[in-house]
């Protein structure tokens, strides 16, 4: 409707020009002639203000569009980075994630799963046990790069440490039996097998941490002693002495050394081996 009374408007507008410019041609009055000039003028003017208004409207606003989906994506991220309050949900044993601590304030511990999810728990809600050892923790104790787990309402926590320090809290993980432990965290390989007599065997072993590479994939090597004191566990029965050692060498669940032996001279004594049949 809006472009149909402009092109009538227009067309008015030329034949009056027209009109006038030619009488004023032939009359040779000036004055008719401009106003006939005026006229197309004012289509000229008419026109290009239509068609700069239709192209605005038209052209897209880059600047305006890529800002608000800017926007709305950091919106979304920020959202899906935000961190989650596990507080209740593991105090209440429903929540199941675990994953290394990437930060800790005054209030709460932060730390992620999968390197996706992030949760924080708030500090003064629980308490903490060293994993390797099942001694108590301070929580002051605890440091950014740590492994966080859970169990019963308490938190455990694999501390991210190296070298000897580490050597010594799975050597301490060793000396304790199944209903001391949280869990046995260690990885056993069995090296070398040395009969010395019917009772006894040098066996040297490698072992290293369960949590494997989420934290460190160092390995340590000992000498451990198999004596007529140690005792055999094996789901079949099938594993009873040291003559069996080298059937069971793949097959190790856990074994438990005597704490009082470790850190010696002399190889540590094993008093529990425990091993499938398989």
């Amino acid at each position: 409707m809006y472009l149909n009374f402009i092109e009538i408007l227009s067309i008015l507008l030329l034949v009056l020009g027209s009109i006038l410019l030619i009488i004023g041609k032939f009359k040779k009055i000036k004055c008719i002639s401009i106003i006939g000039i005026i006229f197309f003028v004012m289509i000229f003017i008419i026109w290009s203000m239509i068609f700069i208004e239709g192209f605005s409207e038209k052209a897209p606003d880059f600047n305006e569009e890529s800002n608000y989906t800017f926007q709305e994506d950091v919106s979304k991220d920020d959202i899906n980075k935000q961190p989650q309050d596990a507080t209740q949900d593991l105090l209440n044993g429903e929540f199941y994630f675990t994953g290394p601590i990437y930060n800790i304030d005054e209030n709460y511990i932060y730390f992620s799963h999968d390197n996706t999810e992030q949760y924080y728990i708030v500090k003064n809600a629980f308490s903490y046990l060293n994993g390797r050892t099942t001694k108590d923790m301070n929580v002051v104790d605890l440091k950014v790069g740590d492994y966080l787990l859970h169990n019963e309402g308490k938190i455990i926590i694999y501390r991210n440490i190296s070298g000897e320090e580490l050597n010594q809290e799975l050597l301490y993980n060793f000396t304790l039996t199944e209903d001391k432990r949280i869990m046995f965290a260690n990885s056993i390989e069995i090296k070398d097998i040395n009969i010395v007599n019917g009772d006894t065997a040098l066996v040297k072993i490698k072992y290293g941490d369960l949590i494997g590479n989420d934290l460190t994939s160092e390995t340590f090597e000992t000498l451990i002693e198999f004596n007529s004191n140690t005792k055999f566990y094996s789901k079949g029965g099938n594993i009873n002495s040291i003559n069996d050692l080298e059937t069971a060498k793949y097959n190790i669940n856990s074994i438990v050394l005597d704490r009082n032996t470790i850190n010696k001279k002399n190889p540590a004594i094993v008093t529990i081996f425990d091993s499938s049949d398989t």
